[in-house]
């Protein structure tokens, strides 16, 4: 027989419901496996490693089978079967998930399974603020509007194949042990480019502003102050200042930014630069550079008041950071 995804972290295995039930709700407590026909003869699996900041999952009943769970806001689920087909039903929309299209969950709501006898897939649980986190640092600015995925993932596209490649390799590599991905410092960058390849595969709410363009409903005068943060944040410009190189009332700008970023130019300003230093402490060392130098370089002139920001938006110290990067 050949080796199973993620063999090396049985978690549950079963042939009776309730016993299933149980053994799953170790990792799974929100899923539930429904009554069957009389001689239902389940042959269950779950097979599973929990990261920082998602979870690695195989799962398989062996039979024909219904489940279901609460989706939460708090995390995104993807579910690629690797045989036969998965029917998710979530707010009244029915898909098909088979070898060539997976399902993503990214709303709150009751979603409903049906796996056919020959179903097996791996399952990828992700926590929704790591997810924004890095949407964040990607384009250089606050989430407005919550994360919203597409729920249909067609592995033709060439993008969320290779994506599909590279997280199938993932799961390999957790599964073969004694490598590098036991690194606790490198499976933070391993994780980093799964969740940041999802981000630029799969469309989602905010997919136009990994383009080097805005939604073409933005405004021209949001768009070049947009432009203007990115390209410089360590300067120092303030709202008035940003109005009259754009050419608008700061009025006008700050309403723009309201309406379209649902952040002001200022608090995008400081994304900015949060974004920025945070990338240069994780590529520097205590010996090399000081928490204050990076800092100072991206505009950040009162220390108290950077290092509460920077705990607040990444839950750990800029020390913390540099530390372990170092």
């Amino acid at each position: 027989m050949s080796e199973l995804p993620l063999d090396r972290h049985v978690v549950a295995r079963g042939t009776d419901r309730d016993d299933v039930n149980d053994q799953f709700a170790r990792e799974l407590p929100e899923h539930r496996l429904e009554d069957g026909p009389d001689g239902l003869r389940l042959d269950a699996r779950l097979h599973a490693v929990r990261l920082p900041h998602l979870v690695a999952l195989y799962l398989s009943y062996g039979c024909e089978a219904r489940c279901s769970y609460d989706s939460s806001e708090t995390s995104v689920w993807i579910q690629l079967p690797v045989s036969g087909s998965l029917r998710v039903r979530v707010s009244g929309t029915e898909l098909l998930c088979t070898t060539a299209q997976a399902s993503v969950t990214s709303a709150s709501g009751r979603v409903a399974m049906a796996w056919s006898r020959d179903c097996a897939a791996l399952a990828f649980r992700i926590q929704r603020r790591a997810l924004e986190d890095e949407l964040e640092s990607l384009i250089d600015g606050p989430v407005g509007p919550p994360l919203r995925f597409e729920p249909v993932m067609d592995l033709a596209g060439e993008r969320v194949r290779s994506w599909f490649a590279i997280a199938t390799a993932f799961t390999r590599e957790l599964n073969a042990g004694g490598g590098l991905l036991e690194h606790p410092r490198l499976v933070v960058h391993a994780e980093r480019l799964l969740l940041r390849g999802l981000l630029l595969s799969q469309p989602h709410s905010h997919s136009a502003l990994l383009r080097d363009d805005l939604p073409e409903s933005t405004p021209w005068h949001v768009r070049t102050a947009v432009r203007l943060l990115q390209d410089r944040p360590e300067c120092d410009f303030s709202a008035a200042s940003l109005a009259r190189d754009v050419g608008v009332s700061p009025r006008a700008l700050q309403d723009g930014f309201r309406q379209h970023l649902n952040a002001s130019p200022m608090q995008y300003l400081r994304t900015a630069r949060l974004n920025r230093v945070r990338a240069d402490l994780l590529a520097t060392t205590p010996a090399t550079a000081t928490v204050a130098d990076v800092a100072h370089r991206w505009g950040f002139t009162h220390l108290g008041r950077f290092a509460q920001y920077y705990r607040a938006r990444y839950g750990e110290s800029p020390s913390d950071t540099l530390r372990a990067a170092g």
